[in-house]
């Protein structure tokens, strides 16, 4: 795994904000499509028989689980590649203005 070089307070800070924000945004995407399916499945199912509580639970918590891991997953990543995108830029600016001087 590659070691990353820390970045400037401003930037760490505004990565934070993006974290706080993508972890947020997956629990809420993962609570809502457990309520979809949930809900979803409990109309659909009403007139099967055999089909059980604990069933309807366990697959719309794993769909809610898959679905809020996978987008903390991607905001999170996205959040670092931003983070270090806008670092390499400061620094390529740095370095063009001192070769302007």
């Amino acid at each position: 795994m590659a070691t990353r070089t820390p970045l400037s307070p401003d930037l760490a800070a505004a990565e934070r904000e993006c974290l706080s924000r993508s972890y947020l945004y997956g629990l809420a995407t993962g609570a809502f499509t457990f309520a979809g399916f949930y809900f979803g499945q409990k109309s659909l199912s009403s007139k099967i028989k055999g089909f059980s509580q604990p069933v309807l639970l366990i697959s719309s918590g794993l769909f809610g689980a898959v679905a809020g891991y996978l987008v903390i997953n991607h905001k999170v990543y996205e959040c670092h590649k931003t983070a270090l995108q806008e670092e390499a830029n400061r620094n390529r600016t740095q370095r063009m203005l001192e070769l302007k001087k």
